[in-house]
């Protein structure tokens, strides 16, 4: 045997164990990495569940309450009391999150800001309309009923928008009828329309915007 074959010979010995650490190793390595790849796959399955869980019941509360928001989107004052004033015929309707089973824990945090906020909001909104009724001339109370529909609006809206994004994190079908003509998103989308049209005018002509208000009514009534 040469010198060569006699080194080689005695390295074998240690280049087999080498091997088989190594293989040992990869193994080990192998098996954490499936092991970890399945644990993150039913971390990730638990939370769709959970997001799609509490999704279900926030996605058609949110939009009942956008629902409820039509009618005092559209309130113009028409009803009259027993003296001549002008009276509300709707309010600003509510919503309470607390009975919503689930774990809030597993919508992104900005999205459950936002559905916390809109009881927030809420409120905000009824002190906004008690205000601009309490400033407002009587007996037609214009600038009130303005305010009145300007935060059903606002409330209803957003309200269908927060709707749309859990249908869009949780794969959920989009809302039935949302296009039609009748559908609540496109009658607020109207009524924000028409609002954001007297602002500006009113801006532009320098003129209140009840008396813009005043003109618009008497054009309507008279294309009517």
């Amino acid at each position: 045997m040469t010198i060569a074959a006699e080194g080689i010979s005695a390295w074998m010995p240690a280049i087999a164990a080498l091997a088989g650490i190594g293989g040992a190793l990869g193994s080990q390595w192998l098996s954490h990495h499936f092991t970890a790849e399945r644990e993150r796959k039913a971390a990730s399955e638990k939370l769709q569940r959970e997001q799609y869980f509490i999704a279900t019941e926030l996605v058609f509360q949110l939009e009942r309450f956008g629902e409820e928001c039509v009618p005092p989107a559209t309130d113009y004052g028409d009803a009259e009391d027993g003296s001549g004033l002008a009276v509300l015929e709707t309010s600003i309707p509510g919503i309470e999150f607390s009975g919503v089973k689930g774990d809030w824990r597993s919508l992104p945090s900005d999205l459950m800001y936002q559905i916390r906020e809109l009881e927030t909001m809420i409120a905000e909104s009824r002190n906004v309309v008690s205000t601009a009724f309490d400033d407002a001339d009587p007996p037609d109370f214009i600038e009130g009923f303005f305010a009145h529909r300007q935060q059903a609006v606002r409330l209803g809206i957003r309200a269908f928008i927060i709707a749309a994004r859990l249908r869009k994190l949780c794969k959920m079908p989009a809302m039935k009828g949302a296009g039609n003509s009748w559908s609540a998103p496109l009658h607020l989308w109207s009524q924000y329309r028409e609002q954001r049209a007297i602002i500006f005018a009113a801006r532009r002509t320098r003129v209140t915007r009840a008396f813009e208000i005043t003109r618009l009514a008497h054009e309507k009534r008279h294309n009517y």
